[in-house]
């Protein structure tokens, strides 16, 4: 039956290729004959979203959204010599409803990796509602088919998250109070229907999101939990981004409080203890929720592109040293942003004089690393043996010699002593800290912000600030500094209608709420295919 079964999950990638409009095959769909016979067999079904989502590491929806959010805000500039081949530009110049999808290789993996998990929770869940666990595994006894809950609130948990990122990429951004009655995006509850599924509102998208998250939720026990895989508190987290996101700040506080009483969950004084964990090790306290690599180094490539350390060659222990410099690493913090925070003087301006803000950050030098300008190999290693100091490798840029000005490079993933081998933090309680002191602050709660901004600096080693004092750039400050290169930065922005600031661009105007066009176009196949456009507007043509 395994074997059955196998076919059964590479049926539901196949569905990948349909659900996305890569082609127009819709008749005889394959029916299997006995799919999953025992629960056993139904946890292959819940695993397969973990492997959809993350598509082999280069086309993971959520990395491709960091390193998008980094070069389209002000968060980063990019740098054109090490530019991989993929859309930067687009990025960079904001184009999302300039440019035919077609040419989006990244957006295009994230949407086909996106309604591939979509589609692989659907056939199972439609299974599963079908008819009672005893009915559909009579063979299994109680104490197995106690384990459907979970299986059925990983599921509805993998299509919420999977249609949060969806819509984040695909839908007009959301206007709290508004209609978001704009049609763009499949709504794709069922297998069945491949060329003819509803077109979805913006408020529709955003309605199941939220309703998959919240059954998940009441489906899933408190005390389960396995390395890898999402847990309860993990749900709490993607229901208090969508809650955030889509204005409802009242629940979205609520979902972080009981993560943050729970008690599960701590912030180590090691800022790089979540950073560094091997393959088999122990999640740290912060973590809520950790990508596993594998024996074979299965990682999530993206993040080569946005941040510095180089995970390919696992002599270079801890990501630092002679050759640990990413050959393509495309993104380095914006002049604009390193003076926002407060950690040069005036680069803009040729002032790179470190300030002591940065020096009493001990996320400076750890998460961020600053590099001075470019010197030669050959160089460095005559620096290094006169020294007898082999820090000297990290003190300058390696590669570019375009890039002869000190900068500052976000250097926390690949870390840890076998770089490729790194597990990688999907959720940390950190957010939800920061995310609740927003909230406090725009509710006037500014005891409340400054009690769970001190967390956040209390770790990183800086001093308290007062509720007198506190301001939403504080906290806005924390949200760059802690969080950055997880892809939260636009929606925390979007989430608190903050305008998006132009960075290091030249005569660029910010893009103020609602943000109007700011999300990129479908595929054509899928317009052209899915019979539920007709008599739609293009949501092309906007």
């Amino acid at each position: 039956m395994k074997n059955i079964q196998y076919k059964i999950s590479f049926l539901t990638v196949i569905f990948t290729v349909l659900i996305s409009g890569c082609t127009n095959f819709t008749e005889p769909r394959y029916e299997p004959e006995f799919p999953w016979q025992t629960v056993d067999q139904l946890e292959m079904a819940a695993t397969l979203p973990y492997t959809a989502f993350t598509g082999g590491g280069w086309s993971d929806p959520a990395a491709i959204y960091a390193f998008y959010e980094m070069l389209a805000t002000d968060f980063s500039t990019a740098i054109e010599q090490g530019a991989p081949n993929n859309e930067w530009p687009q990025f960079v110049n904001r184009t999302h409803r300039q440019v035919d999808f077609e040419s989006l290789a990244w957006i295009g993996g994230a949407y086909t990796n996106l309604f591939g998990t979509i589609a692989g929770c659907n056939e199972p869940l439609e299974f599963l509602n079908s008819a009672e666990p005893k009915a559909l595994f009579p063979s299994d006894p109680d104490s197995k088919l106690a384990e459907i809950p979970r299986i059925k609130a990983e599921l509805y948990f993998w299509r919420g998250f999977a249609y949060t990122w969806a819509a984040l990429y695909f839908c007009p951004p959301y206007v709290p109070g508004g209609t978001n009655a704009d049609q763009v995006l499949p709504l794709k509850t069922t297998n069945l229907n491949a060329n003819n599924t509803p077109i979805g509102t913006t408020q529709e998208i955003w309605n199941l999101v939220i309703s998959d998250l919240t059954t998940a939720k009441s489906l899933m026990s408190k005390t389960w939990h396995v390395n890898g895989r999402i847990d309860y508190y993990t749900i709490c987290g993607a229901l208090a981004r969508a809650y955030f996101y889509t204005g409802d700040f009242s629940k979205a506080e609520a979902e972080c409080t009981e993560i943050i009483s729970s008690g599960k969950y701590s912030l180590p004084a090691d800022v790089m203890a979540a950073w560094t964990v091997p393959l088999g090790g122990a999640e740290p306290s912060e973590v809520i929720w950790m990508y596993d690599t594998n024996t074979h180094g299965l990682f999530i490539n993206v993040f080569t592109v946005l941040s510095r350390a180089y995970p390919y060659d696992d002599n270079i222990h801890g990501g630092r040293g002679k050759g640990s410099e990413c050959t393509w690493v495309t993104c380095k913090l914006s002049n604009a942003m390193i003076k926002k925070i407060g950690w040069m003087t005036d680069p803009a301006n040729g002032d790179y004089t470190v300030t002591s803000t940065a020096l009493a950050d001990k996320r400076y030098g750890n998460t961020w690393l600053r590099v001075e300008g470019y010197k030669p190999s050959d160089q460095i290693e005559a620096e290094v043996i006169s020294t007898g100091d082999s820090t000297v490798w990290d003190k300058y840029e390696q590669n570019y010699d375009s890039q002869n000005m000190p900068h500052i490079y976000l250097d926390k993933y690949y870390r840890g002593y076998t770089p490729s081998k790194t597990n990688q933090p999907r959720m940390r309680v950190p957010e939800f800290y920061i995310m609740r002191a927003a909230i406090r602050y725009k509710n006037n709660d500014k005891n409340g912000a400054a009690a769970d901004l001190k967390v956040i600096r209390d770790r990183a080693g800086l001093p308290e600030i007062s509720a007198s004092a506190i301001t939403d750039s504080d906290i806005d400050r924390e949200m760059v500094i802690e969080m950055g290169g997880e892809g939260l930065y636009l929606p925390y922005i979007m989430a608190l209608q903050k305008p998006i600031l132009p960075g290091d661009r030249n005569g660029v105007a910010p893009v103020n709420p609602p943000y109007t066009g700011w999300y990129w176009k479908m595929p054509i196949n899928e317009i052209r295919i899915n019979a539920g456009y007709i008599g739609i507007p293009d949501p092309n043509s906007k």
